[in-house]
């Protein structure tokens, strides 16, 4: 365990330094963008050394006529920065590329311009792309040496967000979304869910609660993993929840804390897993690390790297 914290600490300072250029190159900002305003808008302050601040803009400072200073909010309180100090402003949702998702769950929030892919469990290829602030569709498909091409795994997410909105006095808001999602366990074997979703983000966190409804003509289904040959039954008409928790450490302003919940029938609470994990993150790429665990019992490591170059 000792060793995996290390790793995973080696790895948040690999993805700080990816953004920082040497010393002898970074210059501070000469003017200020014109994308940042005073108000509620949440901005990623990257400062020349490599600190981040995460806060609100609330005043500008002038020289000359020309804004030399910054003052801004943040959990270490309220002071002015000078432009010379600053290596880059952004807007924190342009920065943080991941609410749409806690770690394979859909959160309500769309992909929007965050097109990412990805990897997960090393074994899956993935990718979602969004449509304006409304449709988000999501996919992947496993590529495991030793299984035939029809035996493979893949997935299929659309998701519509029909509803978006900014608390008025605090920072965050809510959405509401619905979709559909199909997953093939082989190529004659797919498991169809309708479902909504609604998410409520706070200051630090996006919380997720999903209620999904299975369709489609079959309740029992055989596949074959390796040598053997394994029977499911997952009869129509079954209802499942998901929770999901995607939570930004207190100290640490490119790790969050991850976790979901599933259960596919809520008539039989044994059909339950969780996980738990760490993401860790800058404007491009993020890594997520953690181990999910079902009620078989059955406990597992997951990874996934995902691309957001967009």
């Amino acid at each position: 365990m000792n060793k995996l914290l290390l790793f995973i600490l080696l790895l948040n300072i690999g993805f700080a330094q990816t953004e920082n250029k040497s010393s002898s190159e970074i210059t501070g900002l000469k003017e200020l963008p014109e994308y940042v305003q005073k108000g509620d808008t949440e901005y990623i302050i990257r400062l020349i050394g490599g600190d981040i601040i995460r806060g609100y803009v609330d005043e500008f400072n002038f020289k000359d006529g020309i804004v030399s200073e910054i003052v801004f909010a943040s959990q270490l309180g309220v002071g002015p920065i000078k432009l010379s100090k600053i290596e880059e402003i952004t807007i924190y949702k342009d920065y943080y590329k991941h609410d749409h998702r806690a770690f394979l769950l859909p959160t309500a929030y769309p992909i929007s311009g965050n097109h990412y892919l990805g990897a997960f469990e090393l074994a899956m290829l993935y990718a979602g792309v969004g449509i304006y602030d409304y449709v988000s569709i999501s996919g992947g498909r496993t590529i495991v040496p030793g299984i035939r091409q029809d035996q493979q795994i893949s997935n299929l997410n659309i998701k519509a967000t029909l509803y978006q909105t900014d608390w008025i006095e605090t920072p965050g808001g809510m959405a509401i979304a619905l979709g559909y999602n199909s997953a093939w366990i082989n190529d004659n074997n797919a498991f169809q869910h309708f479902f909504g979703t609604i998410s409520f983000k706070g200051e630090r966190s996006v919380l997720t609660g999903s209620f999904f409804y299975k369709t489609g003509a079959k309740d029992d289904y055989d596949f074959r993993f390796m040598d053997q040959n394994i029977n499911v039954v997952f009869e129509d008409g079954n209802y499942g929840i998901g929770l999901g928790l995607d939570s930004k450490l207190s100290n640490w302003n490119n790790v969050h804390f991850i976790g979901e919940l599933w259960n596919g029938n809520i008539s039989e609470p044994s059909n339950t897993g969780v996980l738990f994990g760490l993401r860790i993150f800058n404007g491009q790429f993020s890594a997520d690390f953690g181990l999910a665990i079902f009620t078989y019992p059955i406990a597992a490591p997951f990874a996934s790297f995902v691309w957001t170059p967009f």
